[in-house]
């Protein structure tokens, strides 16, 4: 394992002890290339905790000053997305209470303002909600009626995907997802509407009273969606500082209702290996007594877990655009862009699987066009 990504494990955890912060000063001591290290902590959504570690270590002097400012320029871009998604959640969660539609709040929003004591250290992209089957056309309506889009360009992809959730909205330069079934219909897990809404609690979350599940499905839930995306690649490190931080953070798990439903949910082979993950590579200590045994991942997932470390797109064009709006100034703008259209030989070669650089030459202005369609095509549908 690299230093790099040494450095980007360590930075997931939410509290370095001083054996931590000692094996940061080393790691640091040895010249990490931090062109190698902006990027992936930015795809991570680690960039606040990046701030607040090394803040908190007096660490900053290790780097070069225009690396630290460009840290702090995309942390508080970060925590400035977070407050335009709280206003929008307090928006809608208005709207759908007087149109009688129950949801479920999921993933970012309630896990940073539960399980984080500072709610800005945990970046959020979108909303993710889960309604009943018979709303959906309901939630369509006030969406459509509000004057918010379709990001059109996905629905083949969401219908490919046996109507996880419908096509997403894009209300107010949100995105919104929404949620029918809490996984893909062919995975091999069973959540039925009877185990999905018979374990949920109603909470205060930005002074709304707010549904989520209950503890014991929720872990159930953050495992099983850190674990399929394990499966692709597509992970971020921040998913594994949430499970840490709920692991430490809930009170108290019913042992017994989490065995119930990981039997009845068919999800204790990825909670497992989640768990593998979390007491390998972050010391997460797992009780004897605890219902979910440790599996070890297949060479597949390990691998990906391996290669999505120094990840460095982002992870899709939206997030790509709404980024690129928050950058103060045109120069700094063109260079986010360029970075886009031509990124870094060692993602194109990965990208294309091409192993001589020769072979990129052509590949280069086509990636360009590319993004270019798929900005513009993005740009005036909205």
């Amino acid at each position: 394992m690299t230093h790099e990504e040494k450095i980007l494990i360590l930075l997931a955890n939410y509290s370095l002890s001083n054996e931590q912060l000692n094996s940061f000063s080393e790691l640091l001591s040895q010249h990490p290339d931090w062109t190698k290290l902006i990027a992936p902590t930015r795809f991570h959504s680690l960039s606040p905790l990046l701030v607040k570690h090394f803040s908190e270590g007096g660490l900053q002097n290790n780097l070069p000053s225009e690396t630290w400012e460009k840290l702090l320029t995309i942390a508080r871009l970060q925590t400035a997305r977070r407050l335009q998604l709280i206003v929008v959640f307090q928006e809608l969660s208005a709207i759908f209470k007087a149109n009688n539609i129950d949801f479920i709040l999921l993933k970012g929003l309630y896990l940073s303002d539960n399980y984080y004591s500072n709610p800005a250290l945990r970046p959020m992209q979108d909303i993710d909600i889960l309604v009943r089957e018979r709303d959906i056309s309901k939630v369509i309506g006030i969406f459509e009626s509000s004057g918010a889009k379709r990001l059109v360009e996905l629905q083949s992809a969401y219908i490919n995907s046996l109507l996880q959730h419908i096509p997403p909205f894009i209300y107010k330069d949100v995105l919104i997802e929404v949620h029918s079934n809490l996984v893909a219909v062919n995975l091999p897990y069973t959540f039925t509407p009877e185990i999905l809404w018979n374990n949920t609690q109603e909470i205060e979350i930005q002074k709304s009273g707010t549904m989520v599940f209950k503890h014991e499905l929720n872990l159930i839930y953050l495992c099983i969606h850190l674990y399929r995306h394990l499966r692709t690649e597509k992970f971020k490190l921040i998913w594994f500082t949430d499970i840490l931080q709920f692991l430490s953070s809930t009170p108290s798990i019913d042992h017994e209702k989490l065995k119930s439903l990981v039997i009845e949910t068919h999800s204790e082979n990825a909670i497992g290996q989640i768990l593998y993950f979390l007491s390998n590579f972050w010391n997460q200590k797992i009780d004897d007594n605890f219902p979910v045994a440790i599996v070890k991942p297949d060479q597949r997932v390990i691998r990906n877990f391996a290669d999505g470390l120094l990840r460095n797109e982002s992870p899709d064009e939206f997030s790509n655009f709404e980024a690129w709006k928050q950058i103060p100034g045109g120069y700094d703008k063109t260079r986010y862009l360029l970075g886009i259209a031509f990124p870094s030989v060692v993602y194109m070669k990965k990208k294309y699987s091409v192993s001589s650089p020769f072979l990129l030459i052509p590949l280069y202005p086509f990636n360009a066009l590319k993004v270019i369609f798929k900005g513009l095509k993005l740009l005036f549908s909205r």
